[in-house]
């Protein structure tokens, strides 16, 4: 298949895999944890904004340090990411499944791969991404 095609192709995909993410519901999501979505709500209206989610970020660092962990990108996301409106929330989880899935096909487009291990490589993330959405 031509370059093009498979680009073309890809691209159909994606565009059609968006305008089905775009009518789930916006509050719909596997992933929402609505107890430390409260959590931050309660550190910012009782100390503001800068500093509740400053308070946040280190209360979830305490939390990890005491079962053994260290995932500062958790703390980040958990204390920023559940600041968000739920729209811009929705639209940021669909960027972060299209870099997910479309990152490594790129790479491997950029690294001279053929159009079949390209094919192959698409159809494996996303059937194991499949979580994702």
């Amino acid at each position: 298949m031509a370059e093009g095609g498979f680009f073309t192709i890809v691209g159909l995909i994606c565009v059609s895999a968006a305008i089905f993410w775009l009518v789930i519901p916006w509050a719909w999501s596997p992933v929402d944890d609505s107890g430390l979505v409260m959590q931050i709500d309660q550190q910012i209206s009782g100390s503001g904004r800068l500093s509740g989610t400053f308070s946040q970020f280190a209360s979830l660092y305490q939390w990890d340090q005491d079962w053994g962990l260290f995932r500062p990108a958790y703390w980040l996301y958990q204390a920023l990411f559940y600041q968000l409106p739920v729209s811009i929330a929705h639209l940021v989880r669909l960027i972060m499944v299209f870099a997910a899935i479309l990152g490594p096909v790129v790479h491997l487009r950029r690294s001279g791969a053929s159009s079949i291990r390209l094919w192959l490589t698409l159809f494996i993330i996303v059937a194991v991404a499949s979580t994702l959405y």
